[in-house]
């Protein structure tokens, strides 16, 4: 076996358990879906609920703007935890 083959095989191992690790925690990892739901809104703000945690900044930001949602500021949760918070952008 070369040192290549050696070397894959680790990589496997440690992204198997890091899959598991993720799996134990909810935390869904070979999802391509990101389900968004907008749960509840006020007039300068929405909460938005997603089911992944690697969800990219601009699937976020396609989200607010599909639901016309864009200025207004948006709650991100994660398994009920807020897990982060975007600003809509300040225009001059």
């Amino acid at each position: 076996m070369t040192d290549i083959e050696q070397v894959l095989q680790r990589v496997t191992r440690i992204e198997s358990r890091l899959c598991r690790v993720a799996d134990h925690w909810g935390i869904k990892t070979n999802s391509p879906d990101k389900y968004m739901e907008l749960y509840h809104e006020t007039d300068k703000v929405v909460f938005v609920s997603t089911d992944v945690m690697d969800t990219a900044l601009s699937d976020i930001l396609r989200f607010l703007r599909d639901q016309g949602k864009q200025d207004k500021v948006a709650h991100i949760f994660f398994m009920g935890s807020q897990v982060a918070t975007i600003y809509p952008p300040v225009l001059s």
